[in-house]
């Protein structure tokens, strides 16, 4: 998926997820997305208490993975539609 389509599938996120609505779009429990940020995976900002990650980050970080992975895996929408 090209940077431009994670930007129409993530238009309607907030500029700076917290780690419970990053859980949510990973579809992953929130202590995985904590491990990603304390291994730095998933660079984040600590404000106060909690974290927030840049959905540009999340961009990246699930772009990297596709390439790691050589595409063979789809961000799921929750639909009955075929990749």
């Amino acid at each position: 998926m090209t940077k431009k389509e994670y930007g129409k599938k993530f238009r309607d996120l907030p500029d700076a997820l917290s780690a419970n609505e990053l859980a949510q779009v990973l579809r992953v429990n929130v202590k995985t997305v904590y491990k990603l940020i304390r291994t730095g995976q998933i660079p984040a900002v600590r404000v106060g208490r909690e974290y927030r990650v840049a959905k540009g980050t999340l961009v990246d970080y699930l772009r990297s993975n596709e390439r790691k992975a050589g595409n063979k895996y789809v961000l799921s929408d929750n639909s009955s539609r075929s990749a």
